[in-house]
């Protein structure tokens, strides 16, 4: 499977993430990477999110949470995060969460995921099953059921 990247939101071209912006940008021009396009922002995320095999968000911390994460969820899009939080991703169930960064084990699982569709599409069948708890409804009942909980302990 020949991968393509897609990276997305806002990379500045000056000001805050000026330097990582050229430096990303001159890395793929000097290694002629064709298969990574930096999209920056786009006003509709769900047209290129609902074509994705894949969502990777490898930050160097334990951030394996946000919006992107879970609207990937919501259209049945697998991510691939660092982390441990798995209270939208559960490792191996509807994506997969690493402990730290690691080139190996990006590699790994990307090359494990590009031999067996069959994989990708058990995680993504499971990204379905639990999409209703990240809408609307549900967490303005998770949001009152915090208030009231908070508002008993301060009593």
């Amino acid at each position: 499977m020949k991968y393509e990247f897609q990276i997305f939101g806002k990379l500045n071209k000056k000001g805050y993430g000026r330097d990582y912006y050229l430096k990303l940008k001159k890395i793929i021009k000097e290694n002629k990477l064709t298969n990574i396009r930096l999209m920056g922002h786009v006003s509709n995320p769900e047209i290129y999110l609902s074509k994705s095999y894949l969502q990777i968000r490898l930050a160097r911390t334990n951030d394996p949470y946000g919006r992107d994460i879970i609207e990937a969820l919501t259209m049945g899009v697998p991510s691939l995060a660092t982390g441990t939080y798995e209270g939208i991703i559960k490792n191996n169930f509807n994506g997969y969460l690493l402990k730290t960064f690691s080139t190996d084990k990006i590699i790994f699982l990307l090359d494990r995921l590009s031999k067996n569709n069959h994989e990708r599409n058990r995680l993504s069948k499971n990204c379905i099953k639990v999409k209703h708890l990240f809408d609307g409804t549900n967490q303005i009942e998770l949001f009152e059921k915090a208030i009231k909980f908070a508002g008993n302990r301060i009593r």
